[in-house]
């Protein structure tokens, strides 16, 4: 089974992943950048060259932040849809090589996206023309401004088309940046996340984020990654995306959060992540309990009156996540002992496919035990919740993230399974038609 020591990083910046195990699988080019692998430049998987209409979506569709895993390393792209549908393919003609540590984010236009790599302290911006040809743009550089090169790809959020944050995790600042004429326009600290621990010393934060008025509230988790711990507290960043003024809401109640939904009332669920769950599988003394919090519509500050345990619902402190159904139905999932006995590592537990989805009501003052959905086969306890538009999304991993299947979820007859690729489907970004 591949390490969490080269591939969780980015499952645990997108989804608050927990990690430990041996440092035994294949590391990323650290001198890679994204200018090096330009659409320009990426041999094969050139877009410039080979993007079309039969390619690259021309009016809607989907851009897959897709990693592929081979026994000689890892590589990853910018794959391309039309749609997500079971009948749906990526053409790897027309998907644009990165990085290995690359995430994708909206551009400031629906016709573009935005890509942050952890080898090198930039950023570029990608459009998508409507007859499908894929134009370079950057990239803006942080290096000048003290930014380290990382594994984790800092986080990128363009919040209008001409304002976007780049928050460096481990320099602990925030960047204000123009996505559209890719200049850096300002500066601020998020030493607000802190102190951080000599125990728990790497922040990681969530890709999920939610702009709730002038809010922007990112999950954040503390955690050391060689001792497989994280910090046993709920955090959320809020940034006024007006002010640029930062702020931290904690809550000492559960495990570290990373997975988020809205319900229909306005009122924002934050649960642990399956990896947290994981962690209580293995390691119990280093891990808080998964669990849901809640902060209500019109608020900032988290319930002190609601929280619920994932062992509540599931039936077992093995468990976490939180993925959008249609209305206020959600999903968790939660580790079966029945199919496999628990591994001794979080990596061997997140890595059996012996987890179980749940269907569970969210909206209310509490929430009554899940039930087995039967849409979800039996999977490895590694989410992916992606949202784009109305449409609810998860990318379910072979137990080795050599293949993995994107779910929707936000169907009125249950989940159903779609678009089946190569490799791990990290992030996804939709293309609209103008």
């Amino acid at each position: 089974m591949i390490s969490s020591r080269t591939l969780l990083p980015l499952l645990f910046a997108l989804s608050g992943v927990a990690a430990c195990g041996d440092d035994d699988g294949p590391s990323p080019d650290p001198d890679a950048s994204l200018g090096d692998m330009s659409p320009a430049d990426a041999g094969p998987g050139d877009a410039s060259d080979d993007a079309g209409p039969e390619g690259v979506p021309g009016a809607g569709g989907f851009v897959v932040n897709q990693l592929l895993i081979t026994p000689e390393g890892f590589s990853a792209f910018a794959a391309f849809a039309e749609s997500l549908g079971a009948a749906d393919a990526v053409d790897p003609s027309a998907s644009v090589e990165l990085p290995f540590s690359t995430l994708l984010s909206p551009g400031p236009t629906g016709r573009s996206f935005l890509a942050s790599s952890g080898t090198s302290p930039e950023v570029f911006r990608y459009d998508v023309a409507l007859d499908g040809t894929v134009t370079e743009a950057g990239p803006v550089s942080f290096a000048g401004r003290g930014v380290a090169i990382t594994q984790i790809p800092p986080k990128v959020v363009a919040v209008s088309s001409t304002k976007a944050y780049y928050l460096d995790s481990e320099g602990l600042r925030g960047f204000v940046f123009d996505p559209t004429d890719l200049v850096i326009t300002g500066e601020f600290s998020l030493e607000a996340i802190g102190p951080v621990s000599a125990a728990n010393p790497e922040v990681v934060l969530s890709v999920q984020t939610f702009l709730r008025e002038r809010d922007l509230l990112i999950m954040v988790i503390l955690r050391d990654i060689d001792e497989g711990s994280a910090e046993q507290l709920a955090r959320v960043l809020r940034i006024d995306v007006e002010t640029d003024a930062v702020s931290v809401i904690e809550d000492a109640r559960c495990g570290y959060l990373g997975e988020a939904v809205l319900a229909a009332n306005g009122d924002l669920y934050l649960a642990s992540g399956p990896f947290n769950g994981g962690s209580v599988g293995a390691r119990p003394d280093a891990a808080g309990p998964s669990g849901i919090l809640r902060i209500r519509a019109g608020e900032s500050v988290f319930d002190p009156g609601f929280f619920v345990t994932h062992e509540s619902l599931t039936g077992t402190p093995v468990s976490g996540g939180l993925v959008k159904g249609p209305g206020d139905t959600a999903f968790v999932v939660a580790y079966d002992e029945s199919v496999a006995p628990l591994g001794a590592t979080q990596d061997e537990i997140n890595g059996t496919p012996a987890w179980r989805t749940y269907a569970i009501t969210i909206g209310g003052d509490t929430i009554a035990p899940g039930t087995v959905e039967p849409g979800i086969p039996l999977r490895s306890g590694a989410t992916s919740p992606l949202v784009v538009g109305e449409g609810s999304y998860d990318a379910v991993a072979a137990a080795d993230f050599t293949s993995s299947t994107i779910y929707r979820y936000d169907l009125p007859g249950g989940p159903e399974a779609g678009l089946s690729l190569p490799g791990f489907a990290l992030g996804l970004v939709g293309l609209t038609e103008h």
